[in-house]
Parts: C-alpha cells; structure tokens; sequence
C-alpha cells in the first residue's frame, strides 16, 4: 500500500519539461555537438550550413554519372545498329529466295530462320 502511494505522490511531484530557446526560421550556419563514437575521431563537432541549398552545377560530382549515361547511349546505338544490320541481311536474303517482305510472319517463322541458318552454315 505504501509503495501506491508512494509513486501517487511522485507523479504530482514530477515537474513538465520547460522549453529552450527554438528559435524560428533559423537561416545560416550553425555549430553542433554529437556524442556518437563514429565521430570520436574527427573531433564530434561540425558546422551546418540551415537554409536552401546551393544548385550550383559541380562537373566533379556528376563526372562518374555522366560518363557512365555517354557509354550507355554508345552502346545502345551499337546494339541497334548492329541488330538492323543483321535484320536487313535477313529480309535480303528473304528477297533473293523471292520471299515477299511483306509478309512479316514467314519474315520470322521458325522455317524460314532455320533455312537461312543452314544456308549461313554452308
């Protein structure tokens, strides 16, 4: 029965936590402290810039993505080129065995491909 009463009165006695200062809309640089181990090394202080970002076009920061956007475009336009050849050698061979290039299912029917991949054996 004590222990109840106890912590009734520790309750009423708990005082609410007061406010510090907040101020508002804070702009510019600022210094914070942290207490996390991974920071240790490096001193666990460091300045924060609080405001809207700079959009200043960096080349250094986008260097890896571009290069890696160039090489990909390189590459699919090899592909595709590479792919249209093969497909016009195709319809001219369709052409020379008289075949219509109209008619896209004979164009790509499993006979046709496998008597022009015996032809491309021989």
């Amino acid at each position: 029965f004590s222990s109840v009463i106890f912590v009734f009165l520790s309750s009423l006695l708990c005082f609410q936590p007061y406010k510090t200062n907040k101020p508002k809309n804070y702009t510019g640089k600022t210094v914070i402290h942290c207490h996390f181990l991974a920071h240790e090394d490096t001193g666990m202080m460091a300045t924060l810039f609080i405001g809207k970002k700079d959009w200043i076009f960096q080349l250094e920061e986008h260097y890896q993505w571009m290069m890696g956007v160039g090489i990909g475009i390189c590459l699919s336009c090899l592909v595709m080129y590479v792919s249209r050849c093969c497909l016009g050698r195709q319809r001219n061979l369709l052409k020379k065995n008289n075949m219509n290039d109209e008619d896209d299912d004979v164009l790509y029917s499993a006979v046709s491909l496998n008597e022009l991949k015996s032809k491309a054996m021989d």
